[in-house]
């Protein structure tokens, strides 16, 4: 299923949506897009399912996990500053002292992980940032289980932005285009996903504004199914 951030009221209903499941909200309206999203899909399985947060800044995401009861929740990226340590202690503490989610430094098109360990994979905003999209699938494929989802966004506007001349985190910045978004739904199908409603809306007017470039935001939600084309 694709989404697209296209209006204003699509954010109003993000932030009322938050507030109304008791979940904590982000500062920036704009990052509440795509969290009622997750709270939905969440809702489909039991606490104790395997959440994999891949680039988990801001920890957005695993805050949400444990506002929602769950206990199994890792978070990963390129790197794990020691701020990010003492807030996710600082964060345990004020909660009974119990730790609900890891962080670990990981490649996310390499993890340690083993096959068919985790029921649903998350990625805000990686994908645009300098990922090999085939190495992504691949990677998540593997350590997804039968049946798990995979629940993606990325930047995106149509047409086509171009950022040669940007990168972000020390990585190339690509905003993604309708064709490079499709592209990517058609090579997830290699790696043993589907998806259905995968239309893409159109969008006349952008939301997110950032070094001189404007945008939106899209979001991708797969399953993994049994097997795949690709050898491993």
């Amino acid at each position: 299923m694709v989404k697209v951030l296209n209006s204003f009221e699509d954010l109003g209903k993000a932030v009322y949506n938050l507030h109304q499941y008791g979940v904590t909200s982000h500062h920036d309206p704009i990052k509440n897009w795509d969290m009622p999203q997750i709270n939905d899909l969440l809702c489909n399985f039991p606490k104790d399912a395997r959440i994999l947060d891949m680039g988990y800044a801001g920890r957005n995401v695993l805050r949400l996990c444990y506002e929602k009861g769950f206990t199994n929740c890792i978070g990963i990226d390129l790197k794990v500053p020691i701020y990010d340590k003492v807030a996710q202690l600082w964060f345990t503490l004020r909660h009974g002292g119990k730790k609900r989610y890891l962080l670990m430094k990981m490649n996310l098109m390499k993890t340690a992980f083993p096959d068919s360990y985790f029921d649903v994979v998350i990625a805000l905003s990686v994908i645009e940032h300098g990922v090999n999209i085939g190495a992504f699938l691949k990677e998540t494929s593997r350590i997804l289980k039968n049946k798990g989802v995979l629940f993606l966004t990325t930047d995106y506007w149509e047409p086509k932005i171009n950022t040669d001349e940007l990168y972000l985190y020390g990585l190339r910045w690509n905003i993604f285009s309708k064709e490079e978004l499709e592209h990517l739904i058609r090579s997830a199908k290699d790696y043993g996903f589907s998806s259905t409603n995968d239309e893409i809306s159109p969008v006349s007017e952008p939301f997110v504004h950032y070094l001189g470039k404007n945008y939106t935001f899209a979001s991708v939600t797969m399953k993994k199914e049994f097997g795949s084309g690709i050898e491993t």
